[in-house]
């Protein structure tokens, strides 16, 4: 809070850097405590103060008072997709910095994201609304993963040659060119909405299935 009258108005950020320094204050003049005791059943402690000081420290002095904390709009935001041809829409969070797809497939229905409806951010999931589905950053297994089995539909739709999908199977630089790296997981399977595509497509109509759903 600004207790100055005629002082402009402090912002969240602001307060969070003064609020986070004054608790650092204090906790240094309490670690500065501990260790002059120099009671062995305080050391634990004293490192466990001065570990969280220093990381919180560090995570302070990235705190920006200009409102461009992150390298895209969308990082850790709660997004809205619209149903393309429907009335639906469902919530997703979006858990890393990164780009998300404006358009993603999900079973059988498109979904557009709605930008206008965008909140956020939440650096966790935000439980108290209904998120069906989370943005996620995948590892290297999982790209590769996903990437095999998407090549594997394709050679069996004879939509490529084996001998090419063979040698690209295993090309991780090919699969995050097709964005494998960004996975959209869906909380109630917890399983990845491509391998769900994928499977759906085999089942219902097996000669023009989505081989790259988020694309």
């Amino acid at each position: 809070m600004n207790d100055k009258p005629n002082a402009e108005p402090t912002s969240a950020a602001e307060e969070l850097r003064q609020a986070m320094q004054d608790m650092l204050e204090q906790d240094n003049h309490l670690v500065k405590g501990l260790a002059a005791q120099s009671k062995k059943q305080l050391a634990r402690e004293v490192v466990h103060l001065r570990a969280m000081i220093k990381v919180v420290q560090n995570a302070t002095r990235n705190v920006r008072i200009d409102g461009h904390r992150f390298g895209h709009a969308e990082a850790f935001m709660l997004m809205t997709y619209k149903e393309v041809d429907g009335e639906g829409s469902i919530l997703v969070w979006n858990s890393r910095d990164g780009v998300t797809p404006f358009v993603i497939n999900i079973g059988s229905k498109k979904y557009q994201h709605d930008i206008p409806r965008q909140q956020g951010p939440f650096f966790d999931l935000p439980r108290e609304h209904p998120v069906s589905h989370v943005w996620v950053t995948r590892t290297d297994a999982q790209v590769l993963e996903a990437w095999r089995r998407t090549m594997d539909r394709a050679v069996e739709l004879g939509k490529i040659d084996p001998e090419k999908a063979k040698g690209m199977r295993d090309n991780l630089e090919v699969a995050e060119s097709w964005h494998y790296r960004i996975g959209l997981r869906n909380l109630e399977t917890g399983r990845f909405t491509d391998e769900e595509v994928l499977e759906a497509a085999h089942v219902t109509n097996p000669n023009q299935p989505e081989l790259f759903p988020n694309d």
